[in-house]
């Protein structure tokens, strides 16, 4: 006996293409162009660069090909192209005569221009050839309450006094490489209306491909009898596929990560029954579409983790062998099913570890808790997952 499969072609196709776009995706980011660096000789090596103790005076960078790392400081190098930013060795020149060298990228250009330091801690307004520093602390009251330190606010309403810029607008700029850039292009227009200025490109989403591998302890289908619906138990099964994890700047410990993954779900039942004992064994195969939601506790070389989201499978191979047996009247019957709702929906939920071993490739550690609903909701279907992932 078999029974009829209920599909879902459109449906099915949609998620199909969009799990190939992923794929296709994760690809093109993997093969990123390399990082290079300009000598103070002039000349340019191609190979990976990591962040030095002080970023803004020094660089470690391997060259390809090699398998170590060499340190650069500032007077060795020209500039350097770091994660599709590009850094010069920049002279800083202050109100008070003082003047010194840190590794700069250039954010907004016009009658003031904005610069930011490789080590992302500290902006730099120039006018006029002076550089005025736009740093944020934290501030205690009574060494207790922490508040933000907004005095970089007071600088720009200097430096921009010559000009209508509003004053709400000045208020509401965040300490941030897109807000701090926006603001000083307001000013350079005020100061040249019939100049088109055009504001250097500040990248508000980081895009990360993650390939995992793992095992997973679960229920693998809840199956129908006479209208009446159970689960199988428990059985071992593994899964497999990618992630595209997608970080945003403006909230840099959370991130997005879609997914695409093959998932197998198999094992085997006995159900005695009064005079029949019925033998189920089944092989399932299930491509999901998981989109989660992350939050990172740090940004430091070991990095906990939460995660929670949704998820969307369809089984590609969805066959159910059963046999009964009937002790009693010597009679043996053979046969296949097939799940009558071959879909899934549910949500998931998990906790991870994200180490850093080099600075382009950071393992992940990972449990996830998934339940789903096929055939009847009364019946969920629970999975535990351990996930080992390599973030590129």
């Amino acid at each position: 006996m078999k029974l009829k499969t209920q599909r879902s072609f459109p449906l099915q196709r949609l998620v199909c293409l969009l799990a190939l776009h992923l794929l296709l995706t994760c690809r093109l980011l993997a093969q990123q162009s390399p990082d290079f660096l300009v000598t103070s000789s002039g000349d340019t090596l191609s190979g990976e660069i990591l962040p030095g103790k002080d970023f803004s005076q020094e660089v470690q960078f391997k060259a390809a090909g090699q398998s170590s790392f060499k340190s650069y400081g500032i007077a060795d190098v020209k500039g350097f192209s770091f994660q599709a930013y590009s850094y010069a060795a920049t002279e800083i020149a202050y109100r008070d005569g003082k003047k010194e060298k840190a590794f700069l990228t250039l954010l907004a250009s016009g009658s003031a221009k904005l610069w930011q330091s490789a080590s992302e801690k500290i902006f730099y307004v120039e006018k006029e050839g002076i550089f005025y520093p736009l740093e944020k602390k934290m501030s205690y009251v009574l060494d207790l309450k922490k508040q933000e330190d907004k005095r970089y606010i007071g600088i720009l309403r200097y430096l921009f006094k010559d000009c209508s810029v509003s004053e709400k607008r000045l208020e509401a700029t965040r300490f941030s490489a897109e807000s701090l850039a926006a603001i000083t292009l307001a000013y350079n227009q005020c100061k040249n209306p019939g100049q088109k200025i055009a504001p250097q490109k500040v990248a508000r989403f980081t895009f990360q491909p993650i390939a995992s591998a793992g095992v997973t302890y679960g229920e693998a289908l809840n199956y129908q009898v006479h209208n009446l619906y159970e689960n199988l138990g428990y059985s071992f099964g593994y899964t497999a596929g990618f992630n595209l994890e997608i970080g945003f700047k403006r909230a840099s410990r959370f991130r997005l990560r879609p997914g695409i993954f093959l998932t197998s779900k198999k094992g085997k039942a006995k159900e005695e029954f009064t005079i029949v004992t019925r033998y189920t064994t089944y092989n399932l195969l299930y491509l999901q579409v998981p989109a989660s939601f992350c939050y990172y506790f740090s940004h430091r070389d070991f990095s906990p983790f939460l995660s929670a989201g949704a998820v969307y499978g369809f089984a590609l191979r969805n066959e159910i062998n059963i046999r009964k047996v009937n002790e009693v009247h010597g009679i043996h019957q053979e046969y296949t099913e097939r799940i009558q709702k071959p879909e899934e929906v549910g949500f998931n939920f998990g906790a991870g570890l994200r180490f850093k071993l080099t600075h382009k490739i950071h393992p992940i550690f990972e449990y996830q808790y998934e339940r789903t609903n096929t055939v009847n909701p009364a019946y969920p279907l629970r999975m535990h997952k351990i996930l080992l992932g390599i973030q590129l």
